[in-house]
C-alpha cells in the first residue's frame, strides 16, 4: 500500500515558525522566485540554514513537533532528527506535517559559485581516496539524491 500524499506545503506557517523560534535561514529556490514575481510552480520550501550549534538546536526544537522525515525514504526507516544528524550532513529533503521542506547547508546556484571546486572534491568519487585523509569517499541516497562525503573528515 502506498503512503498517503504529503500535505500541501504551508509556506507561511514554516516561515513564521522559523521566525518565532529565531531560526536563521535564507529562503531560496522556487518560493523565493515567486516572491520576486516568478510564475514557476513550487511545491516545497527551500532554505539555507545557518550551521551553528545554537541555530541547529533552534531548528530541531521548532520542527520536531511537525515530524520531519526524509522525503522519499521508505516508511519505518530509522532516522534521528537531531543536531548531530544535521551537523554530519549538509542538504536534507524532508516531508513534515507542514509540507515539504529542503534544508540546504549551502547554496550554489546551478552548481557554480566561489566554492564549486571545493564541493566537487568528493562529488561522484565514491570509493576513491579523500584528498585530505585518504579514507574512501562514501555515497548515500536521500530523497532520490546522492550525497558524497568522507566519513572521517566530515563529522
Amino acid at each position: 500500500m502506498l503512503a498517503p500524499p504529503p500535505p500541501p506545503t504551508d509556506f507561511e506557517a514554516l516561515l513564521r515558525l522559523f521566525a518565532a523560534n529565531g531560526v536563521e535561514v535564507i529562503v531560496v529556490g522556487g518560493f523565493a522566485g515567486n516572491l520576486h514575481g516568478s510564475a514557476r510552480a513550487t511545491f516545497d520550501l527551500d532554505v539555507v540554514y545557518r550551521r551553528t550549534n545554537e541555530n541547529l538546536e533552534r531548528l530541531i526544537t521548532c520542527l520536531k513537533p511537525y515530524q520531519p522525515y526524509l522525503r522519499g525514504a521508505p516508511p519505518g526507516l530509522p532516522f534521528q532528527f537531531d543536531a548531530e544528524t544535521l551537523q554530519k550532513g549538509l542538504n536534507f529533503t524532508f516531508t513534515t506535517r507542514l509540507g515539504d521542506l529542503d534544508l540546504l547547508g549551502e547554496n550554489i546556484p546551478n552548481g557554480y559559485g566561489p566554492r564549486t571546486e571545493e564541493v566537487f572534491r568528493v562529488y561522484d568519487r565514491e570509493g576513491q581516496p579523500c584528498d585530505t585523509c585518504g579514507a574512501p569517499i562514501r555515497r548515500i541516497k536521500q530523497g532520490g539524491r546522492s550525497t558524497y562525503f568522507c566519513a572521517r573528515c566530515q563529522r
